[in-house]
């Protein structure tokens, strides 16, 4: 029997068990009506925000982008432990005040906010694009991921555009059928299995390549077959200490139109601060698949393949079956948490901040509606790009990112300056996109610096200086985003 075939048969079995936890949340609740299928109802406790919220951050990217990047750039990968903990701080200020938003003006998604906030629903329309940009790369980074998967543990039996067919087919059925309530059921699943296999690769392959169960030997081989893997930019020379920390800020100050979706879920302010908290613990699972990819670099010196698939082959060429099998099904739930997710706040954003304020789709109508979005957004466009596989999984990752992070003028107005005006901030995020997409396609990372940075180098004082020109909100839609003492303080004539 092939070395493939146990370890493929366990993928399947996890796939199918998938399936049916997503879809069981559906038979308890309406999934026609609107909040139901987005936010679940608001009936998320801190334990499914926790899975939720940390399940979305660790994905195909974790399994199999990190240990390829580590193995290609070494310590550059790095970057990721830093960006993700700081995220939870900024987390950990608006998650509560998401929560309160929702509570208190029924507002449900990142777009419905900036539409309320700027009272427009061009607004809410211009900050829907721009929040899919980045949600279409990175569901795109989870399919690919998938196809990965599925074409390295069926020994390359099954070509990776079937790959990505076959798991969309399967995210589809119990995204469709219970909305945000299956992607928090699955998330927990998924997030346990996650955990313990990164784990037990790591140690396990650390001890068969340098028979230490620790990692020292680990770092101390690498430094003497290629000590450039330990320091900046890398072997490659692609990442500068410029590109490295502009990186990190641009991931920093970009807020996920999902997570926005995940926190309003949630039952209190006090569930999304407990969540907030503890996601860092489950982002540890980043660490020993770092390491993985640390081990490839003396394990797999003459590996030839695609850089995103090095672990996973090693692996499959180093470990009992079971635990390759274990393998396949984590570096699989990986990506179907994070891509469940963004596939849901697609459709649910787009029916509720585009369609439905342009009177494209009538309200009474919405429930229905948002569920058949997933239709053109999984298989017309997302598909597609994922067959076309346009870079490997960290690229297309910082590219989304340089799109996402020229919202932050619009969050700094929901949160932070009253004065912001919607002339601002149109015109901020217009001339921010621009340049993001000037310097990330034509004229690649200037002097080093992240593209997404230039943009908001350019977006952020335009925001300000067209705000300040421009008239404010009223005092009584400016009230429902900020206390009175601080509007009175801050803003007289608010």
């Amino acid at each position: 029997m092939e070395n493939w075939i146990l370890p493929f048969i366990i993928t399947v079995i996890y796939t199918i068990f998938t399936i049916v936890i997503g879809i069981l949340p559906g038979r308890k609740m309406d999934m026609t009506q609107h909040k139901n299928w987005g936010v679940a109802g608001a009936t998320m406790g801190p334990l499914m925000l926790f899975f939720m919220l940390g399940g979305s951050q660790i994905s195909a990217y974790t399994f199999m982008g990190a240990p390829g990047t580590a193995w290609s750039n070494g310590v550059s990968i790095l970057y990721v432990s830093v960006y993700l903990a700081l995220m939870q701080m900024v987390g950990y200020l608006i998650n509560p005040r998401i929560i309160r938003l929702s509570r208190k003006s029924n507002i449900l998604t990142q777009s419905e906010a900036f539409g309320v906030r700027y009272e427009s629903r061009f607004v809410r329309a211009f900050a829907t694009f721009a929040g899919s940009l980045t949600m279409v790369c990175y569901a795109v980074v989870q399919v690919v991921g998938c196809g990965y998967i599925i074409n390295v543990m069926s020994g390359g039996h099954i070509p990776m555009w079937l790959a990505e067919i076959l798991i969309l087919i399967a995210v589809f059925s119990y995204v469709y059928s219970s909305g945000l309530a299956s992607v928090g059921w699955v998330s927990i699943m998924q997030g346990l299995l996650m955990f313990v296999i990164a784990i037990i690769a790591a140690f396990y392959l650390c001890y068969k390549f340098t028979g230490d169960w620790t990692w020292f030997t680990t770092f101390e081989k690498i430094a003497e077959v290629s000590p450039a893997h330990l320091t900046l930019p890398g072997p490659t020379g692609t990442w500068t200490t410029a590109f490295w920390s502009t990186s990190i800020l641009i991931t920093t100050v970009s807020v996920w139109p999902n997570f926005w979706m995940a926190a309003t879920g949630g039952k209190t302010e006090e569930d999304a601060r407990k969540a907030t908290t503890l996601v860092p613990l489950y982002q540890l699972v980043m660490i020993p698949m770092m390491v993985v990819g640390f081990v490839c670099i003396f394990a797999m010196k003459n590996y030839t393949g695609a850089m995103d698939k090095v672990g996973l082959t090693l692996a499959l060429e180093s470990m009992p079956w079971p635990l390759v099998g274990l393998m396949g099904a984590g570096t699989l739930a990986a990506a179907q948490s994070s891509c469940a997710p963004l596939f849901q706040c697609l459709a649910f954003s787009w029916t509720n901040d585009v369609f439905v304020p342009y009177g494209l789709v009538k309200d009474e109508n919405k429930g229905r509606v948002q569920r058949l979005m997933l239709i053109p957004f999984m298989f017309v466009i997302i598909l597609p790009l994922s067959i076309m596989n346009p870079s490997n999984l960290v690229n297309i990752l910082n590219v989304g990112y340089g799109f996402l992070g020229q919202i932050f003028p619009m969050i700094l107005g929901v949160f932070a300056w009253p004065r912001s005006t919607k002339t601002g901030v149109c015109t901020g995020l217009a001339v921010g996109l621009t340049v993001t997409i000037l310097f990330t396609f034509v004229w690649v990372h200037p002097l080093g610096i992240h593209a997404g940075i230039w943009g908001l180098i350019f977006n952020l004082p335009v925001s300000i200086l067209v705000s300040l020109l421009t008239k404010p909100a009223k005092r009584e839609t400016l009230d429902k985003f900020f206390e009175k003492d601080f509007l009175d303080q801050a803003y007289e004539t608010a």
